[in-house]
């Protein structure tokens, strides 16, 4: 079962810093951080599994630091996803079931695809139209 999940967080993570638009590239010490809600139920070790996948991720890349926050259980998570997008301030990637992506159907993302110019319009021009 930890391997199922090293593999989906890692998966979520590579392609999560490939499209990082919103991530933050801090100007004092020249490293991006990236901000990654993270819904484990359980807390307790699975929140400490993904604490040291997101360290040895850390570790192998000086120049990255990806900061795990917990956010509770997968409908506090949503919430915040919500809150933080129309707060202007998106997390980088995060965790939630895919039953829950209707939820966040009606938050525009217009704005952030519009941030990243042509990648951004080439990125979404690549999905199908009903998508």
């Amino acid at each position: 079962m930890k391997k199922v999940i090293f593999v989906l967080l890692f998966c979520v993570m590579a392609v999560s810093l490939v499209s990082a638009g919103g991530a933050k590239d801090t100007q004092t010490s020249g490293k991006m951080e990236l901000t990654f809600l993270n819904p484990v139920n359980v807390g307790g070790p699975m929140t400490a599994l993904i604490d040291k996948i997101c360290a040895d991720f850390n570790k192998e890349n000086p120049d990255i630091v990806v900061n795990p926050v917990y956010t509770g259980n997968y409908d506090d998570t949503v919430n915040k996803i919500q809150a933080a997008i129309q707060g202007k301030n998106p997390p980088d990637f995060f965790i939630n079931l895919a039953t829950q992506r209707f939820s966040m159907a009606a938050i525009p993302l217009d704005d952030l695809i519009a941030a990243d110019g042509p990648a951004g319009k080439a990125y979404i021009d690549d999905f199908l139209s009903g998508f």
